[in-house]
């Protein structure tokens, strides 16, 4: 889903946060966000082992997802602007 600013421009809305998946996941379908990034429990069968699975969404995390994100944006540009 793409959401309106003043000038109509299309904006990107996601959350990427220190916390479990199992939240910004539920953010995410709830609120209708493009993007969704937190961190994954480990299982082990059906049962959580209290593990963080890699990569670690902390500070260094956070920003590594915003770089992310810039990239598939510009690289989405590129393929949308024509050559007059």
């Amino acid at each position: 889903r793409h959401h309106r600013g003043p000038q109509g421009a299309r904006l990107k809305v996601g959350v990427i946060s220190g916390g479990f998946t199992f939240f910004t996941e539920h953010l995410r379908a709830t609120l209708g966000l493009d993007y969704a990034f937190g961190n994954v429990l480990e299982m082990d069968g059906e049962r959580l082992t209290g593990r963080v699975v890699a990569p670690v969404i902390d500070a260094q995390g956070k920003a590594e997802r915003v770089r992310q994100i810039e990239r598939q944006a510009i690289a989405k540009l590129r393929d949308h602007t024509l050559a007059a």
